[in-house]
């Protein structure tokens, strides 16, 4: 059955009900203490003595930020941080509608909360400075010589700047209808050389001829290499986001939550461009939910002009070195956690299936050799161990079995959200008894929902109990909904998944990289126990290839009714 999320009045405020606790509260001004808001003078230093006090005063506190533009250099060289909320508990931040601040480490996530429980932030607009992409238009194209003439719009800095130098993605945005870049391979073509050709104008080698079309189109220069997100919540309590922008500026997502608990809330935030203005592209991804044991609420959230995935929640496996006895393993240590009283799940690496349930009894890390003992309540079989490989693709498929626990995800609730990304996913689930809902998704290249473990990055586990409903799906080229085992032909472990109500528009346009099969909305795999109800499938691509819409293989227990299909693919 689906747990249904309880609004509980936290310390500071009702967490998913969205209403204040407390009465009254001190209020502390980051103005008082220093800080200027001109957009000139680094303000971290005063902002973050302002926090510092609030966390002196004790929970209820307030710290307002005034209308300003507030520039944030790193805490200190060595911080992770512009801001960081530490041990502190109960305090809120608040900003005004004219509240931005500004970071100029693209390497450092703009907001920390760590070791802190019950923490509040509102009405703020994050950017960055400088940039770490640059765009503009393509002036001319040489098939021949494999290269562009492109001219960078004013405010934006050079191919050979310090930060964009880095990077070699060059994404033409072809199609000004899907807002996206041109999907004519897996990824963009790279560039190679540049020329500078006068201020402004530069001539650009790229590893493969540039189509005819590219001319007069808009391009962006980006590549991932730059780490820091908006926020980053680590092994703390009860969180609430609201009424915050993150325009991102390339740099890393929106948000990142990892060994946190309770309930953590992300209302009306968004991951995005600036309204009105000229900016072609927001974050790396939207956000990375990992090894948690939370109950989240994504509510009225957006994140798009994203080159990655919108929103990715799971935990990580562990590869079982080596067994000592019939309920003891040692695996390697990773981000996830092994309570006593957890429930894991054994899996055969081979077959990609789950081999056996257990619970964790104890655990014992040994930090030198990054490994854990484990010892589990009944006796299991391992038949491959061995260490983990140095590469991702190894790793897939090196056989050896797997310790996942699914205790150490959580649940979440997405609902009335807006997602676009330029190439990747927009919703990858591994999370069970969680609802998706009321959203939209608009304009992409893979899958929009993407359930189930993923080898390749070794991340689980399987899913149960899931209702995807609702929802509404435009010009998305993967499966539109994609749930499996992936990369297994032995898996039932998916299990009781309902997909519902959702409305479908123009499917199935590429032919590559997509998740699960060109044509089909609904592809479901590996699962005991689908429901395929009321969905509605509309006017698909007319490049999409004429095949069902809806499409089960490798499950069992499953029901399809009541879809309305387009009349030439029934």
């Amino acid at each position: 059955m689906i747990r249904l999320f309880v609004p509980v009045c936290s310390l500071a405020f009702a967490l998913f009900a969205g209403t204040m606790c407390c009465a009254s509260a001190a209020r502390i001004n980051v103005r008082d203490y220093g800080a200027k808001g001109d957009g000139i003078a680094d303000d971290a230093p005063a902002i973050q003595k302002a926090i510092e006090a609030a966390r002196g005063k004790g929970p209820g506190t307030v710290v307002t930020i005034p209308a300003g533009r507030y520039r944030l250099n790193p805490i200190t060289p060595a911080s992770k941080c512009h801001m960081e909320f530490s041990h502190a508990s109960g305090i809120r931040l608040e900003g005004e509608t004219a509240t931005i601040i500004i970071a100029t480490d693209p390497t450092k996530a703009m907001i920390c909360v760590v070791d802190s429980s019950d923490i509040g932030i509102s009405v703020l607009k994050m950017d960055r400075h400088p940039f770490v992409f640059t765009q503009g238009m393509v002036e001319s194209a040489d098939p021949d010589g494999k290269a562009v003439v492109v001219v960078v719009d004013e405010g934006y800095d050079d191919p050979d700047s310090q930060y964009i130098a880095r990077q070699d993605f060059m994404m033409i945005f072809s199609d000004p209808d899907t807002g996206t870049w041109d999907h004519d391979a897996p990824w963009p073509p790279l560039i190679e050389k540049r020329e500078k050709l006068a201020p402004r104008r530069f001539r650009l080698a790229l590893s493969r001829a540039p189509k005819a079309v590219y001319v007069g189109k808009p391009f962006v220069i980006w590549k991932n290499v730059y780490r820091g997100a908006g926020f980053s919540l680590n092994r703390s309590r009860n969180v609430q986001i609201e009424d915050v922008d993150y325009y991102g500026c390339g740099a890393n997502a929106g948000f990142f939550i990892n060994r946190c608990e309770g309930d953590i809330v992300f209302r009306r935030f968004r991951v995005m461009v600036p309204p009105n203005s000229r900016r072609r592209f927001s974050a790396s991804g939207g956000s990375m939910v990992f090894n948690n044991r939370i109950k989240l609420l994504v509510e009225q959230c957006e994140f798009t002009n994203t080159d990655d995935d919108g929103f990715n929640m799971g935990t990580n496996s562990s590869h079982i070195f080596s067994q000592q006895s019939p309920r003891m393993v040692t695996i390697e240590k990773t981000g996830a956690e092994y309570r006593p009283g957890d429930n894991v799940a054994l899996w055969d690496w081979a077959d990609k299936k789950m081999r056996t349930e257990a619970k964790v009894v104890g655990s014992v890390c040994d930090e030198p050799t990054r490994s854990c003992r484990v010892t589990l309540d009944r006796d299991v079989t391992v038949l491959k161990t061995g260490p983990a490989s140095a590469t991702r693709k190894a790793n897939e498929y090196d056989g050896i079995d797997r310790l996942v626990n699914p205790d150490d995800v959580g649940s979440v609730i997405i609902r009335n959200s807006i997602f676009h990304s330029l190439r990747a996913r927009n919703i990858l689930i591994k999370a069970s008894n969680s609802i998706i809902e009321n959203n939209e998704f608009r304009h992409t290249a893979m899958a929009a929902i993407l359930v189930g473990p993923e080898f390749y990055w070794d991340e689980g586990p399987s899913v149960h109990d899931l209702i995807i409903r609702n929802n509404r799906f435009i010009n998305v080229s993967g499966s539109n909904i994609f749930v499996g085992t992936h990369k297994s032909e032995q898996s039932l472990d998916n299990r009781r998944i309902t997909i519902e109500g959702n409305t479908f528009l123009r499917y199935g346009h590429y032919a590559f990289g997509t998740a699960g099969k060109q044509g089909t909305a609904v592809y479901v795999r590996n699962t005991d126990g689908v429901t395929v109800r009321n969905n509605r499938m509309e006017s698909p691509d007319t490049a999409s290839p004429k095949i069902s819409p809806i499409l089960i293989e490798a499950s069992k227990h499953a029901i399809v009714s009541a879809n309305t299909l387009p009349e030439e693919r029934k």
